[in-house]
């Protein structure tokens, strides 16, 4: 499964997140521009202090000062969110409870995404396959991937912030079986701590060249 361009989602389903009829935007008056996310690199802090403190980029940031590797691997920085060219791109790590034969695995996908006017967003993923161990970040897989018995679709709600960042406030996990989208115990792992927040770090990554490769 190969990292590819995204297609933003339609009006049906941006109205639909926000529990709006079809008609309402027929009959105003004057429309509102969505409110869009801008392109960049979206990484959260997931140190223990982040439920007090909502999170902080600076520790992202002494992350990144401190690691080498070219270009960093899933397992360095957890869940990445890569806005670019009009599209969207996740590489995460996966709970390994899947294949305990590996101590980690990794996935990557395209990303739907979905906002409005008030900088409510909905992203959306799915995923059919996992990799052995880590992946790098940005980079076509190598590996072979290992196909799920059960495709995977996580859905992330939130806000855009004031700063442009993103924080999470709800995710939803559902796979498909026969045929149909069921309510699952996200065996993935993708759900955990949905209410963390997403820094642009961009401007961080820029000039570094274990991060060349993204711009």
């Amino acid at each position: 499964m190969q990292p590819h361009r995204s297609k933003t989602a339609g009006l049906s389903t941006i109205l639909k997140y926000l529990g709006l009829s079809v008609l309402i935007p027929l009959i105003t008056p004057t429309a509102h521009a969505d409110q869009k996310i801008a392109e960049g690199v979206y990484m959260p802090d997931l140190s223990g202090t982040t439920l007090k403190d909502g999170g902080k980029i600076d520790r992202i940031v002494e992350s990144i000062k401190h690691n080498g590797s070219s270009p960093p691997e899933t397992g360095i920085f957890d869940k990445t969110f890569i806005v670019k060219s009009g599209g969207v791109t996740v590489y995460t790590t996966a709970d390994n409870i899947l294949n305990e034969k590996y101590e980690s695995l990794s996935i990557t996908a395209p990303v739907n995404i979905a906002t409005d006017a008030n900088g409510r967003f909905l992203l959306s993923y799915e995923v059919d396959a996992y990799y052995p161990n880590y992946i790098k970040i940005g980079v076509p897989p190598t590996r072979k991937a290992i196909k799920l018995r059960s495709p995977q679709r996580i859905e992330i709600k939130g806000e855009i912030t004031k700063e442009g960042d993103l924080q999470f406030k709800e995710c939803a996990a559902t796979e498909r079986i026969d045929g149909k989208w069921v309510k699952s115990w996200d065996p993935l792992a993708q759900c955990a701590q949905p209410w963390h927040k997403f820094f642009n770090v961009t401007q961080h990554l820029q000039g570094r060249k274990e991060w060349a490769h993204l711009f």
